[in-house]
């Protein structure tokens, strides 16, 4: 075999193998927020326990997680749950160490900090949000129960929030960008 025909074959490989990975990619929801700040966990303005229905869609795909988030003065924790009991995820955040165990099916597409920190876009306060990206590059606009999130000046999420009685009881956290959204939707709460 010649250099020449190496060289080619080679290249050929190289564009087909590019192409296969960045369309994998594509299809792939990433949630991109990996330069977000977490939120000081101490965000709660009471201890609580609720029980959420938390669903997340993407394209055609959806999945339905009953989510119970347990929130004290300095720890949260979420542990989503499918209909039949199976845990799909736990996530407990401390304020300084975030432990993480997600069942593959899900870590395909959102890590347990994405997870955090899409329910923090939700219920934690502007002034929470504010605080915690103060010193990175991305930029909150919030009014009457909606909330954007702007990275280098391009939006990329959004979170719509609904009240009752002052309370939380549904939300939307869409990623414009990837084009998924996760739901909450309050189930219960103590």
């Amino acid at each position: 075999m010649s250099n020449k025909y190496i060289y080619v074959l080679t290249l050929v490989i190289s564009l087909i193998m590019g192409a296969v990975f960045s369309g994998c990619s594509m299809f792939i929801p990433n949630a991109g927020l990996d330069d977000f700040p977490i939120v000081e966990s101490g965000f709660a303005s009471e201890p609580r326990i609720s029980q959420q229905r938390i669903t997340i869609t993407f394209g055609k795909k959806k999945i339905v997680l009953i989510g119970v988030i347990e929130q004290k003065s300095e720890i949260i924790k979420i542990v989503g749950l499918t209909d039949f009991g199976k845990r799909l995820l736990l996530i407990e955040y401390d304020g300084e160490h975030l432990k993480q165990e997600i069942e593959p099916m899900l870590a395909e597409y959102f890590s347990g900090r994405d997870i955090l920190l899409h329910y923090q876009m939700v219920f934690a306060s502007d002034e929470s949000l504010q605080k915690a990206i103060a010193a990175s590059s991305w930029i909150l606009k919030s009014f009457s129960g909606l909330r954007k999130f702007a990275f280098r000046g391009k939006l990329k999420y959004t979170a719509s929030i609904r009240r009752k009685d002052g309370l939380i009881y549904e939300a939307d956290v869409c990623n414009r960008t990837a084009g998924y959204c996760l739901k909450f939707e309050k189930l219960s709460i103590e």
